[in-house]
């Protein structure tokens, strides 16, 4: 792999240097330990920047489900989803709060049209119990902006799902 190309971070130079997909031969562990087609984006929407947004992202073995996805498909069949593609592995899920549409999570730096609702967010969560979930986090949640803490208490109540998850599996 051709580390000039890879961008620098903050942190350990490990997490900057994910090998793409076809970068990577007979190799079913990426460097920070994360298995290849494991990996999934839920609720995506907005504009791409580049039309190498979503290969970038099939490289690195991400499926994607777009927001839309999730209203044709239902909270069900999309968590049903995630379970056949975690299978047996830990789970880490990190939930960005903007994944929400405005109405459900205004209080955040990145509001898009169009997203989730929260009973889908909490949902899809609940249909992953039994799962082995070994760690979470929440980000994107601006106070700022968040008027009537609407999108506060949409967080803690996600981060109470998460708490539930991780006792149950």
């Amino acid at each position: 792999m051709d580390a000039s190309r890879t961008p620098r971070f903050a942190g350990p130079p490990t997490f900057a240097l994910l090998p793409r997909r076809d970068e990577v031969s007979r190799c079913d562990v990426a460097v920070v330990g994360v298995p290849f087609d494991n990996s999934m984006h839920i609720g995506i929407r907005g504009p791409l920047y580049a039309p190498t947004d979503l290969t970038e992202d099939a490289g690195l073995g991400f499926k994607i489900v777009t927001a839309m996805d999730v209203g044709r498909m239902g909270v069900d069949d999309v968590a049903a989803a995630i379970r056949e593609r975690v299978g047996d592995n830990p789970l880490y899920l990190s939930i960005d709060i903007d994944v929400l549409d405005p109405a459900h999570a205004p209080g955040t730096g990145t509001p898009e049209a169009g997203g989730l609702t929260s009973r889908e967010l909490l949902g899809i969560l609940r249909g992953l119990a039994g799962l082995r979930l070994v760690g979470a986090d929440v980000v994107e949640v601006a106070p700022a902006y968040d008027h009537a803490e609407v999108t506060t208490v949409a967080a803690a109540h996600v981060c109470y799902e998460l708490l539930g998850l991780m006792a149950l599996g």
